[in-house]
């Protein structure tokens, strides 16, 4: 079984840390999503329900019916749990007004990420463990149904978290893997007694798959 995740593109706004946040596409995000959507239709489809993942999602859905009418959905195409990380009081604001009104909180963010508590934001823990269990539920339910290409059009958390469980790697790790905006990853996947085994296929930026088509 194949599976790709793909980043949302750019967004109409200058959030520095974007997590519920629903901030819609701007042209340029627009135009990314159009150049690395699969030419081929994927046989499942999930979904952030957030618009600026969401919103491309839907018109695919409208202007491809006769493609997506034949996928053998089990659930919703919208999935809440794979939203992106619910960051508090620094949801959506610039990273110069961050500075200026929690400069505090924000040295101490950037020193520990992961334990540094931000008010009102969904704990990290809390955040791993609500992606990888729909990474695991998403797995075990596509092997089920054999899926053959499963797409699931994500945020650069999810997706870094996804990563993480496939190549065993540290929390500490997690920022050094580049997941820009448009990007795709590809996972190739195989039952085994032992459970499923995935495999890092690729990792390709928005530039890599414009550069595809010039």
């Amino acid at each position: 079984m194949r599976i790709e995740l793909l980043r949302h593109g750019e967004c109409a706004d200058n959030a520095w840390l974007r997590g519920r946040t629903d901030s819609p596409l701007n042209p340029q995000g627009w135009a990314q999503m159009q150049t690395a959507w699969p030419k081929s239709e994927p046989s499942r489809l999930i979904s952030s329900p957030l618009v600026r993942c969401a919103g491309f999602v839907q018109t695919q859905l409208q202007t491809r019916p006769v493609e997506f009418s034949s996928n053998a959905f089990s659930e919703s195409v919208f999935d809440e749990s794979w939203q992106e990380r619910d960051f508090g009081l620094f949801d959506g604001l610039p990273y110069g007004s961050v500075q200026t009104q929690f400069p505090g909180l924000l040295q101490a963010y950037l020193q520990d990420p992961f334990h540094t508590d931000i008010p009102g934001a969904e704990p990290y823990a809390a955040f791993k463990q609500r992606v990888l269990a729909a990474w695991q539920h998403t797995l075990q339910q596509a092997l089920a149904d054999k899926v053959e290409y499963l797409l699931i059009v994500t945020h650069g958390g999810p997706m870094r978290l996804v990563l993480q469980s496939v190549l065993g790697i540290e929390d500490r790790q997690l920022f050094q893997l580049q997941i820009g905006y448009g990007c795709r990853v590809g996972i190739e996947v195989t039952a085994t007694p032992e459970g499923p085994f995935c495999q890092l296929r690729e990792i390709i930026q928005a530039d890599s798959w414009q550069e595809k088509t010039e």
